[in-house]
């Protein structure tokens, strides 16, 4: 191969990830535009101010645990990735998440390569076990506080029993490779690395520890948003909380929208609405949750994401 057909293979992820970050700062101006005027429209009380520390612990809590799933991941195909560059990635795919069907969150497997060499055929299956253990995170969210407060699941229960099946379905596909193991070695350089990336990732420890960390972020985001609708005055039970955050996260993955805008804050004002809760101050609430969960981590990816798209790459491919 010559040199310019490297040079262009090495930027052409560069642009793909410069158009992925500018798409998702064009979602995060609309989203925050849209959540200040929901919340100017339902009205702003400053008498929950105190909670705002214990909110933002619970936000940073949330937020590190997705990445420590991230992390888990990344490492069983990639050996070599270190913390701090590990982060950068994660944050920047996280920030370019925020596209419809959360597609651009796809190029933080280029940055992996970059990185570390790991070519994108062998890391991408990271991508659906996040979205699975997320799933499966969310339905059990939804199960316990429905179960917990006697409330119920109302029309997503095949949604919720089909998350719950999503995990076993994916890592059953590795144990179907490794037993095929001999005949898809003599196929194409392509599926050889995305086969060895599947063995890889499908691990019952490193499944059960990815599941764990989706688990605690999501317990984490349920006494958020909890301690969000104590703020504003509305009387919402933990269970309520859970149940909220567990169908809407259903909700906004089901309907593919860049980052469930839209349908989260939508299916947690219905719950709380539904549990007896105020409305309008139902809607601060959401939106001060999704804030704390969504918004304020967004700004600081895109540019990790601005910046790795005019740097060269570590490691050429």
């Amino acid at each position: 191969m010559s040199i310019s057909s490297r040079t262009a293979l090495a930027w052409a992820p560069r642009w793909v990830i410069l158009a992925a970050g500018l798409l998702a700062a064009v979602f995060l101006a609309i989203g925050l535009a849209v959540s200040w005027q929901l919340v100017q429209t339902a009205g702003w009380s400053s008498g929950g101010v105190s909670w705002l520390p214990a909110m933002a612990a619970l936000g940073v809590g949330s937020y590190t645990l997705r990445f420590l799933r991230w992390h888990l991941l990344a490492r069983r195909v990639a050996p070599r990735l270190w913390l701090r560059p590990s982060l950068r990635i994660y944050m920047a795919g996280f920030a370019m998440g925020l596209t419809p069907g959360r597609v651009g969150e796809f190029c933080k497997f280029a940055l992996l390569r970059d990185e570390t060499g790991v070519p994108e055929a062998r890391s991408a299956f990271v991508f659906p076990l996040e979205r699975a253990t997320e799933a499966t995170s969310f339905a059990g969210l939804a199960v316990a506080g429905a179960g917990l407060g006697h409330l119920g699941l109302g029309r997503l229960g095949l949604g919720v029993l089909g998350a719950i099946a999503a995990l076993p379905a994916l890592a059953l596909i590795g144990l179907v490779l490794h037993r095929r193991r001999g005949g898809v070695a003599a196929r194409g350089a392509w599926l050889r690395q995305m086969t060895h990336g599947i063995q890889s990732l499908v691990n019952p420890g490193a499944l059960l520890l990815a599941l764990l960390c989706a688990l605690a972020a999501r317990c984490c985001d349920a006494l958020l948003f909890w301690a969000a609708a104590s703020a504003v005055g509305v009387p919402l039970p933990l269970a309520g909380a859970a149940l909220a955050f567990g169908l809407a996260g259903l909700a906004g993955g089901l309907l593919l929208l860049p980052a469930g805008v839209g349908a989260v804050e939508g299916s947690l004002v219905a719950t709380a609405a539904a549990l007896g809760g105020d409305p309008a101050s139902a809607l601060v609430a959401a939106v001060l949750a999704r804030c704390l969960t969504l918004w304020v981590w967004v700004p600081l990816g895109l540019w990790f994401a601005f910046r790795a798209s005019t740097r060269p790459a570590l490691v050429q491919p």
